[in-house]
């Protein structure tokens, strides 16, 4: 049964298990960092850093989950079309070891610009499909030294976000 909780001014829903973990501040670790859950509908769990929530934060992870799917790469190869489609950069790749489809692309904005990484697997014990996602904000580079270091740091994030373990969608 859904329950719901009120914040500040906006009402957010909770399937009971999504409650559970935001109760139990479950989290995942990566480059780092402690991503707690503070967020879950039907479709996405998000997790965030250092008490971040949606409306300001500086990287997340998130969990999506797409229903009645069993082939990740068709569900990658639709993002990846759809980001084409609105003139979007993107690079949609099977990973070497894993063999999971994954999708790169970065969106800009006044502030700098965010990476997003994704990564899609089946769940194997129902028809649908996981995108697991990386989101991380970054101000513009405004020398070549910086501009390489991001290049280097972006390669390194890439990486490790494809060997982070695969984590489950919490309904």
């Amino acid at each position: 049964m859904p329950a719901f909780s009120g914040c500040a001014d906006t009402q957010t829903f909770f399937l009971a298990p999504q409650k559970q973990a935001i109760e139990t501040k479950q989290s995942i670790s990566f480059m780092g960092d402690t991503y707690t859950f503070e967020y879950g509908d039907e479709i996405q769990n998000e997790y965030f850093t250092n008490g971040e929530t949606i409306d300001g934060f500086s990287s997340l992870i998130a969990v999506h989950i797409f229903k009645n799917h069993t082939d990740p790469l068709f569900v990658a190869q639709g993002f990846y079309d759809k980001l084409l489609a609105d003139n979007q950069a993107a690079r949609l790749a099977i990973h070497r070891f894993s063999k999971e489809p994954t999708l790169i692309f970065i969106l800009t904005s006044a502030q700098g610009f965010e990476l997003n990484l994704w990564r899609f697997y089946r769940n194997p014990n129902r028809d649908e499909v996981i995108g697991m996602q990386y989101l991380k904000t970054f101000k513009t580079p405004q020398t070549q030294a910086e501009k390489d270091r991001l290049k280097s740091l972006i390669q390194i994030i890439s990486e490790q976000f494809a060997i982070l373990p695969k984590m489950p969608f919490i309904r």
